[in-house]
């Protein structure tokens, strides 16, 4: 039994069954014991593997869109570029090596990241040597802001923890963390009656709700209505529907939730719609939702692979391709993921990002 499983049995002994949304806090971001606080886990040796993971050229076409837009912003001297969740910090090293030329980019540009662990912060400074990085564990520490912010979000909103309700005939009830027979176990709560919940389900089907996400979008989106700039959102999720999209993973496979807390990947799919109605109600304006592999051949990601492999071998070329393929096809990270822009004018300057 690990030490989050002993800690998270005591709680549930002393106070009772918890919401989904703590055991999922709990076992991803718990100080001393959390998944994200004591691991790296991407790559083939860990337990996943991100898009700028898979190839140089998502960053690099990131890097060229986020140049594009603080051009059409009018080059403000300075500017904010936040990542939240930076991972192993390669997304932002493609990003600034894609936009070296761009002139009087990099001289603006306020690099900050969003990041509560501490070993994958260590890493992001070793992939980031050279550069002039500012570390926040909450969008709090980012204090006063009064020139215009960059934010880019790759597969971060859906580590934030989710609520899940279940329709029963007296109303709703929310799925809890118990003890059954002495082992960690799903059951419900008391029915109760929740404003804003669908109407039209039937009684076994679930509806999740993200709370954490949702404020935290709400923030950054009051950051961005009051400075100008915008918002890049990249990550699997949907615009209609509902249901249990709670998974955990454990070295590149799904395993139970209750499996080895602390030891594997929890995540839930983003309610994509739920964003465009804050976004909207905040006068945010916002983008088409569009598929991941849409959005990157709009880029160029076929013209940018194809000069990669003019001086690549052939081997290296088989991987180019793979990538392109793993990235954009239908199949496989293509329409599975999303991409959502939200953006404010910068001084009065209007912008039209590309790709939608």
């Amino acid at each position: 039994m690990s030490p989050l499983e002993s800690l998270i049995r005591k709680q549930i002994e002393e106070a009772g069954p918890m919401s989904l949304s703590t055991y999922m806090d709990l076992c991803l971001s718990h100080p001393k014991y959390g998944y994200y606080m004591t691991r790296d886990p991407f790559g083939e040796k860990g337990d996943f593997t991100t898009a700028p993971e898979i190839s140089q050229m998502f960053g690099e076409l990131i890097g060229v869109w986020l140049a594009d837009l603080w051009e059409q912003a009018g080059s403000p001297e300075k500017c904010i570029l936040l990542e939240c969740g930076p991972g192993r910090g390669t997304l932002m090293a493609d990003i600034l090596r894609s936009t070296q030329k761009v002139e009087g980019f990099h001289d603006s540009i306020d690099i900050r990241f969003i990041e509560t662990s501490p070993v994958l912060a260590g890493i992001q400074k070793q992939t980031l040597s050279g550069y002039e990085v500012t570390w926040h564990t909450t969008l709090e520490e980012l204090g006063e802001i009064d020139y215009p912010v960059f934010v880019v979000a790759n597969e971060f909103y859906d580590a934030l923890p989710v609520k899940q309700f279940e329709r029963v005939s007296e109303g709703w009830a929310e799925r809890c963390v118990g003890l059954n027979d002495n082992q960690l176990s799903l059951g419900l709560s008391q029915p109760s009656q929740y404003p804003d919940m669908p109407a039209a389900l039937s009684n076994g089907q679930t509806v999740e709700v993200g709370l954490v996400r949702q404020q935290v979008f709400e923030d950054l989106c009051g950051i961005i209505e009051a400075n100008g700039g915008v918002q890049l959102i990249i990550d699997y999720g949907y615009r209609t529907g509902h249901g249990d999209t709670l998974q955990a993973v454990h070295k590149h496979r799904k395993v139970p939730i209750l499996e080895k807390p602390g030891e594997c990947d929890l995540t839930a799919h983003v309610d994509f719609q739920k964003l465009i109605e804050t976004a909207l109600d905040k006068d945010m304006q916002v983008s088409p939702l569009q598929f991941q592999g849409q959005f990157l051949r709009s880029l160029g990601i076929e013209l940018r692979a194809a000069m990669l492999k003019k001086k690549a071998t052939a081997e290296q070329r088989e991987d180019i391709d793979m990538a392109v393929k793993r990235l954009c096809d239908e199949t496989e990270m293509g329409q599975l993921f999303k991409v959502l822009c939200v953006y404010s004018r910068v001084d009065g300057k209007e912008l039209q990002p590309v790709g939608f």
